[in-house]
């Protein structure tokens, strides 16, 4: 069953597929910043993956019945790997796709993530001597841990987002020199996601190709030799910039009508402080936000709020208010954002209240 949990009967535990690349990262503003790369053994970094499946043997040692043993097989410690995909489906024992997870731990915290890229070095092809043919190579986001002593077919999670693919053309000369020829996919938005949650970036890649000898073999973590040709990840980094934008709606009303105001803050990962200053023309009614709560001070006749959002990630806070006056002007609010650094941001929107109005004339044109 897809999803594991499914229950027919309640929709809240069914799936929803959607086709095609997730939308390209678009990273926030930066200054700054630096380069962190993520490779098993460097830094006493421990990069976990696996191929599961056939690997580069189509499932060998489950010959010759294969359906009873061949979804258990597991490759721990292999020091390349497979990804690979053919029809018909009587070839099923040669699918092999992989597993890794990168730690973001040696990153900085507080950063934003510029851009993010997935390096696999590969060192040989299916059919090196029978016409090999090209992959295309997608990568996909896992939700779960794995192991990658007991990782098989079988239990492997399943795939979440599909972010990222490159075609991988056959080797020109086999073997590569040393490390193997690099091949790379775009996983800025995966690690982007995968840092402000806290969590390691899980990734799974997997070939949708048809032809024979269109599986590609890449060295994996466990390979020695100083391990410059182990799977590794680039991330590009910078200190966020702060911003703040404040919008009201309506933009005008009469006494006692409601107008709602919206502040979008942005901030570097470090503690913000926030005081918005209300005009006396307006009664402030409810106030919330999505990162911690603003507080009304009634006695300022201002909203303040102070928290720490980690860099990159929006914050919203809203807070309603009624018209108190009943003369003509115009009614201006001060919000001021003060980072960690000392930098002040100011915004401010204007509401019309009980403006004058005109009524235009109709005229009709009669022939």
């Amino acid at each position: 069953a897809w999803p594991e949990a499914l229950d027919p009967l309640r929709p809240s535990t069914w799936g929803q597929l959607v086709f095609g690349l997730k939308p390209a990262y678009v990273p926030p503003s930066a200054v700054g910043g630096g380069t962190t790369v993520v490779r098993h053994g460097l830094d006493g970094v421990q990069v976990t993956d696996a191929d599961v499946g056939g690997s580069s043997i189509c499932g060998a040692p489950a010959a010759p019945g294969f359906f009873s043993t061949w979804g258990e097989l597991n490759w721990a410690g292999k020091e390349f790997l497979n990804i690979q995909h053919v029809d018909p489906i009587s070839e099923w024992p040669c699918f092999s796709k992989y597993y890794v997870t990168f730690p973001l731990d040696s990153m900085p915290t507080g950063k934003t993530i510029l851009s993010a890229t997935l390096t696999l070095y590969q060192n040989g092809n299916a059919g090196e001597d029978d016409d090999p043919q090209p992959s295309f190579i997608e990568v996909f986001t896992i939700g779960e841990d794995w192991a990658e002593s007991t990782v098989t077919w079988n239990s492997a999670p399943l795939a979440g987002d599909y972010v990222a693919a490159t075609w991988v053309n056959p080797l020109e000369v086999a073997p590569p020199p040393w490390p193997g020829i690099p091949r790379h996919w775009d996983v800025s938005g995966a690690v982007a996601e995968a840092y402000v949650a806290g969590q390691p970036l899980r990734l799974a890649l997997y070939s949708p190709d048809s032809a024979f000898h269109s599986g590609k073999y890449f060295f994996s973590s466990d390979i020695g030799g100083g391990g410059e040709g182990r799977p590794t990840l680039t991330v590009r980094w910078g200190s966020s910039v702060p911003s703040l934008a404040k919008a009201v709606a309506p933009t005008s009303g009469g006494e006692g009508d409601v107008v709602t105001f919206t502040l979008g803050i942005q901030g570097d990962g470090g503690t913000l402080a926030l005081t918005d200053t209300l005009p006396s023309g307006l009664a402030v009614v409810t106030w919330g936000g999505t990162y911690g709560s603003p507080i009304y001070d009634s006695a300022a006749h201002a909203l303040t709020w102070s928290a720490a959002p980690p860099a990159g990630q929006p914050v919203t806070l809203t807070y309603s208010t009624r018209i108190v006056t009943d003369t003509p002007e115009a009614l201006t609010g001060l919000a001021v954002l003060t980072g960690a650094d000392g930098i002040e941001l100011t915004a401010s929107s204007t509401v019309l209240a009980n403006p004058y109005r005109i009524a235009l004339p109709l005229i009709l044109k009669q022939r």
